[in-house]
């Protein structure tokens, strides 16, 4: 299948800016406006109570009553489960669903690759082990769960993007390969190793520099995780599997503020100490989520994350106003009148300085597409599927597009427009191996042409050369008058770079 419309290649302008931009925090807002919790309802033997009434509900902040202007209860089941998809191929549109989807019941497992070891599942320290337990997890799941896997590692991987079909999440989470750079003692300390060979006030500074590296780099991608999963509406559970918590509490307050509650999950188990057990509980507490320590049936615990929160109740105010300067949160508490009934929800609220203004905001227009590039999580503006193989060193990417997606004009009886494709491969650290591929498509369709775009897909066909060391693809469709985007991200198979490319052969 080949692309009908004109190629044109874009030089250094675009890739320019690829440069420029590619390292842009994440940007948080936080407007004045409405305050909404999620609120777990629990009779006396710990069942939910689904039928409560909004004005069986009090709001205070800070000891203050609040208005409820909003009231929402919602009850969760498990939805259809969707059709395997074929192992090559594709697609962004499970990411898109999870942000139009105005429900809840989306769960996400978080491991924290930096500071536990999640490799050798015949260790007995009830640590490594944890990754066999979660693939018993999925096995037993029923149909329709909605899930994504992360990792935290030196940067925020994508194990599997949220997904219902189970044999994907467990042939992902099964070909996921934990790095062996995390403290060879995180479950007896919260202090990373020193190299061998030091000792004395050396080994000590060199141990608090690794771990102060850690911690920074959790907390930029707990930032990664607030920013993407903020705009996925309706209350996520987050179950976060670590030896060590140590993401900054502000970082964890706009977490919950995104409707994210966190349940921490301790792999070690029965080891679990007991100082890491009540940091552990005040997370849990202060985003509306249930710690999990103590016990090695971790494939269980992880269920009991998931099923809490099915049914939920969403209760919002209006603030009337922020102080940006203030410097201790906004304290929560929710009562009911009903007897017997206990609540939990995220116990505090913070607000965000305003954020500076960008040094140049007339420079660059590929700047929102070139961070779609460098985001650990696929764009999904443009809706993408492709069946992409490896053949003799080249990623062979036959792709399907939303041709209404690309916010085509129509000019002079044709629909006209260009749209950016920017193809770029990562090694597994991921830093940027080989060339960035980068050309426009300029596009001129008749109406009819068009038509059977929006009937069939915008067909796309392309091949690109595997440079060396290459862990990953990433494909991004873009339009750089409006920012929109969208993205997929493909393994590459191991050792295909180094595969000869394909003999010609002579025609007779």
């Amino acid at each position: 299948m080949g692309c009908l419309a004109r190629r044109v290649f874009v030089g250094m302008p675009f890739l320019a800016a690829l440069l420029a931009f590619g390292q842009d925090e994440p940007v948080f807002r936080s407007d004045v406006g409405l305050v909404q919790l999620s609120v777990i309802a629990r009779d006396q033997q710990g069942k939910p109570v689904a039928d409560l009434r909004r004005d069986e509900f009090q709001v205070r902040e800070d000891g203050a009553p609040q208005n409820i202007r909003l009231f929402l209860a919602t009850v969760e089941k498990a939805g259809e489960s969707a059709a395997p998809r074929q192992p090559d191929v594709y697609t962004n549109r499970d990411a898109r669903n999870a942000t139009t989807d105005p429900h809840s019941g989306y769960s996400i497992l978080l491991l924290d690759n930096l500071n536990t070891d999640f490799g050798d599942p015949f260790r007995e320290d009830g640590t490594a082990w944890a990754r066999t337990e979660t693939l018993k997890m999925l096995r037993s799941l029923p149909a329709g769960e909605k899930i994504a896997i992360y990792a935290i590692r030196w940067r925020l991987q994508v194990v599997c993007e949220f997904a219902t079909d189970r044999a994907r999440l467990e042939e992902q989470l099964t070909k996921w390969t934990p790095s062996p750079d995390t403290p060879v003692t995180a479950v007896d300390s919260d202090l990373p190793a020193p190299p061998p060979g030091l000792s004395g006030n050396v080994a000590l500074e060199i141990s608090s520099v690794d771990g102060q590296l850690r911690v920074d780099a959790i907390n930029r991608e707990i930032d990664q995780l607030t920013a993407y999963l903020g705009a996925i509406p309706g209350r996520k559970n987050l179950i976060w599997m670590a030896n060590r918590f140590a993401a900054d509490p502000r970082r964890l307050f706009r977490l919950a503020r995104a409707n994210v509650a966190i349940y921490p999950l301790d792999p070690a188990g029965v080891k679990s100490p007991y100082e890491r057990r009540r940091q552990m509980d005040g997370i849990a507490q202060m985003s509306g989520g249930l710690a999990f320590y103590g016990r090695n049936d971790l494939h269980v615990a992880i269920r009991e994350a998931m099923d809490d929160g099915r049914v939920s109740y969403t209760l919002g105010y209006y603030r009337q106003s922020d102080d940006r300067r203030r410097a201790t949160p906004y304290k929560l508490a929710v009562r009911v009148t009903r007897p017997g009934v206990t609540l939990r929800y995220r116990t505090e609220d913070s607000v965000d300085a305003p954020p500076p203004a960008p040094p140049n905001p007339d420079k660059g227009k590929a700047a929102a597409l070139v961070m779609a590039l460098g985001n650990p999580f696929d764009a999904v503006s443009i809706p993408v599927t492709a069946q992409v193989k490896e053949d003799h060193g080249m990623m062979d990417v036959v792709a399907a597009l939303d041709v209404a997606s690309f916010g085509l004009e129509q000019k002079q009886g044709r629909w006209k427009g260009n749209l950016e494709v920017v193809a770029r491969f990562t090694a597994a650290d991921g830093k940027t191996v080989g060339e960035t591929s980068s050309h426009t498509l300029v596009l001129n369709l008749k109406p009819a042409t068009y038509a059977s775009f929006q009937r069939d897909g915008f067909q796309f066909h392309d091949r690109f050369r595997i440079p060396a060391k290459a862990a990953d693809l990433r494909l991004l469709f873009g339009k750089v008058e409006t920012g929109k985007a969208g993205s997929i991200t493909v393994p590459v198979p191991a050792g295909a770079a180094d595969k000869p490319a394909p003999k010609k052969v002579a025609r007779r």
